[in-house]
């Protein structure tokens, strides 16, 4: 957990300044905990509060933990979606596959006395946001690994481990997984090629007001469900206009799987012939 949060921290700061220079230095005036450090105390007080007891007692506490301490630090840096489950009486989950799920499970790969007990804790502290099976298989991916290696298995073991268990590719090296605009051109040339039915791409580029963090990670998100008075950001006319499209674009998709809205201009499918 402790390395959990302390990267969480270092890391804050190279989510809108990246670098690629391993001699990087670890902290700065605005490194800060996160989102993810908030929910990773929330889902580990909430276990260690009800230790052997059942499935629903556990799932209960958890989602009243991370309600009670992402309200208390409601300027974390949540996604839309997630910040408005913080505040909902009853919430519910809703399909996430983010990572959100697994950022918060580092005190289940140390809680639990057995492989089986820590993955079905995992499962437990995604579900009741990231009922995906995605979330849920990366939630119990990164807590196996974390009880695999504590409980002394080696590295090539861990590995052959997960990549069979949850069909991970970890032959990849990290220069192979970088340019992540040639897979998403991937995953929509297979679209086209599968069922023929196209793929929209979108860059978002708004450089958000507020700071010069620029266009990062998520900051659509604000648009897509137009929540920007939400967000502390002092937010213009021209922002409320843009989250109004947005909105459109994606409704269309939806609806119709077509972003397209009449008198705008065209957004064209990526396709084979394109």
């Amino acid at each position: 957990m402790l390395g959990a949060i302390f990267g969480d921290i270092v890391g804050s700061h190279y989510e809108f300044d990246p670098t690629k220079n391993y001699d990087f230095q670890l902290l700065h005036e605005d490194s800060r905990p996160t989102d993810d450090t908030v929910m990773t105390l929330a889902v580990a007080k909430a276990l260690m509060d009800t230790y052997g007891k059942d499935d629903d007692t556990i799932r209960r506490a958890v989602v009243k933990e991370m309600q009670r301490l992402g309200r208390k630090y409601h300027n974390a840096g949540y996604g839309g979606t997630f910040y408005h489950w913080l505040d909902k009486h009853d919430p519910k989950p809703y399909g996430s596959y983010g990572n959100g799920s697994g950022m918060r499970v580092s005190s289940v790969g140390w809680l639990y006395p057995s492989l089986g007990h820590t993955l079905n804790m995992a499962k437990l502290t995604a579900e009741v946001t990231h009922n995906h099976p995605e979330g849920i298989k990366g939630a119990q991916a990164i807590a196996a690994g974390m009880y695999l290696a504590r409980t002394g298995h080696d590295k090539d073991f861990i590995k052959e481990y997960l990549a069979n268990t949850f069909r991970y590719d970890l032959d990849r090296t990290l220069d192979d997984i970088r340019p992540m605009g040639k897979q998403i051109d991937e995953f929509c040339f297979l679209r086209d090629s599968l069922d023929h039915r196209p793929a929209y791409q979108y860059l978002f580029a708004r450089k958000l007001p507020g700071t010069h963090d620029g266009a990062f990670h998520s900051a659509e998100l604000w648009f897509m469900f137009h929540t920007l008075d939400r967000s502390w950001r002092p937010m213009t006319e021209a922002d409320y206009r843009l989250a109004d499209e947005v909105m459109d674009s994606w409704t269309n998709f939806v609806k119709y799987g077509n972003p397209n809205q009449p008198s705008k201009m065209a957004w064209a499918p990526f396709t084979l012939a394109n």
